[in-house]
């Protein structure tokens, strides 16, 4: 005789738990198909969004293009006085190939710079090539440490170049990029060399970290945050005030039917701060057309461009254009003048006039039939 016993059940499980865990498994089984999709679709999110990034900057996401300093090198014609005109002495990374872009946008008041003992001065300006694309110049004005002049020197420009478009983190990205000229061109090259392969903090409260080892051996930590803030919003408010809600109006107006706007102003600070915000304003809709927020003493004839533009003069160069500006606006003969209007942030003038507001029975009747209208339409709904 032959005794068979019962398969013993393993310990702590009965008979009936095969079939829990099956279950148990199958559970398992999707929740980790729901993890490797999960994880599937936010890696192709992240990719779209790198390729995004990457078409909105037209290059691989990285810091920065490059950084320049332009300086005023003195020049001699001809025999007649010695004058200064701006020169690309520094370039981040040498690249020969490099587009050629005029030192003059970069120093947009460079005839009228004197020796100074102390000079600072940001602003933001703009650099459209060939195809269109634009990047941005968050340039900073210093006095350079080279020139041991005891009655000042003449200031340089420090240009970030960026189609990233964020002033508060360039502009303080700058601001450390300044620290390192003050010690010398190597290590201002060795810097620039650690940073430029980082990419840009695109998340808002994300940062920039840099450590260096100082001469006594304790670290010192740089920390560069990315607010979120979008070219042209910070000060916003101000700018709107200062010029006031009316003259606001009359140049978003303008920009919606491409007009040729040109504002002046006093520096190149505030007449780039001025043409940023009014840019900033219609968006999302953008302007495609000519942006210059600071025209260069030497470059007065855009302002006779007959394409719609945006552009920013400072006040000093009002002379030059003096026909442009007083001339009658009604003048059919004068193609100059057609959609053309000038705005003085400080006078608060506005040439041609905008048109006053007729309250009469027309816009009154108006508005009756699009009420009545309003009506019909929700009545057959």
């Amino acid at each position: 005789m032959i005794l068979r016993s019962k398969p013993r059940t393993p310990k702590g499980k009965r008979p009936g738990d095969s079939r829990r865990e099956s279950e148990e498994e199958i559970v398992t089984r999707s929740l980790q198909k729901q993890k490797v999709r999960a994880r599937h679709y936010r890696r192709r999110t992240l990719e779209e969004r790198d390729k995004y990034m990457a078409a909105m900057c037209g290059t691989s996401p990285q810091l920065f293009d490059s950084v320049l300093i332009v300086s005023l090198e003195s020049t001699n014609c001809c025999g007649e006085e010695p004058t200064r005109k701006p020169t690309i002495t520094y370039r981040f990374p040498e690249d020969k190939n490099a587009e050629h872009v005029p030192a003059e946008l970069f120093f947009p008041d460079y005839s009228r710079a004197q020796r100074k003992t102390w000079a600072r001065e940001e602003f933001v300006l703009a650099l459209t090539d060939h195809s269109g694309a634009r990047k941005n110049a968050y340039c900073h004005k210093f006095l350079p440490t080279w020139d041991d002049n005891k009655n000042g020197t003449y200031p340089a420009v420090l240009a970030v170049i960026s189609p990233i478009r964020n002033a508060v983190f360039y502009l303080d990205l700058a601001r450390t990029i300044l620290k390192y000229i003050g010690r010398s061109r190597v290590q201002l090259t060795n810097f620039l060399s650690s940073i430029v392969q980082h990419s840009y903090p695109q998340n808002r409260g994300a940062s920039l970290v840099v450590v260096e080892k100082c001469a006594t051996g304790w670290p010192i930590r740089i920390e560069i945050f990315n607010q979120g803030t979008i070219l042209g919003r910070t000060g916003c408010s101000q700018v709107i005030e200062r010029i006031s809600p009316e003259i606001t109006t009359c140049i978003v107006a303008s920009l919606l039917g491409e007009q040729r706007i040109l504002l002046a102003d006093n520096t190149v600070c505030s007449v780039s701060k001025l043409v940023q915000v009014m840019e900033a304003l219609i968006q999302p809709l953008s302007w495609p057309h000519v942006f210059i927020p600071a025209v260069p003493d030497n470059l007065l004839d855009l302002c006779h461009n007959p394409t719609p533009y945006l552009m920013g003069i400072l006040r000093n160069n009002l002379a030059p254009i003096h026909d442009l500006i007083i001339a009658d606006q009604t003048g059919e003969n004068d193609i100059d003048q057609v959609d053309f209007v000038f705005i003085d942030a400080d006078n608060g003038l506005i040439n041609p006039p905008p048109d006053a507001y007729v309250n009469d029975s027309g816009i009154a009747a108006w508005k009756q039939q699009v009420a009545m209208l309003y009506l019909h339409i929700s009545a057959r709904q």
